[in-house]
């Protein structure tokens, strides 16, 4: 071989290396989302050691915005 021919070849194989690499495009998200954790959670922990404040009912606050009936 020729020293022309064998730059032709190795420079065409140089072009087909580097542009048959990597990614083309944008990645797309995958079809269906991966499973995250190691299963389904067990919540029977959860609420042992919470102290769970004492609430009051929504009727039982009153209203800041609704009329008083002794202003005139």
């Amino acid at each position: 071989m020729t020293a022309k021919t064998s730059l032709v070849i190795l420079a065409s194989l140089a072009v087909f290396a580097l542009s048959g690499c990597g990614v083309r495009g944008r990645p797309q998200p995958p079809l269906t989302p991966p499973e995250l954790g190691r299963g389904e959670p067990t919540f029977k922990r959860a609420t042992e050691e919470f102290a769970f404040p004492n609430v009051p009912a929504p009727e039982a606050t009153p209203d800041p915005n609704a009329p008083k009936g002794d202003e005139e």
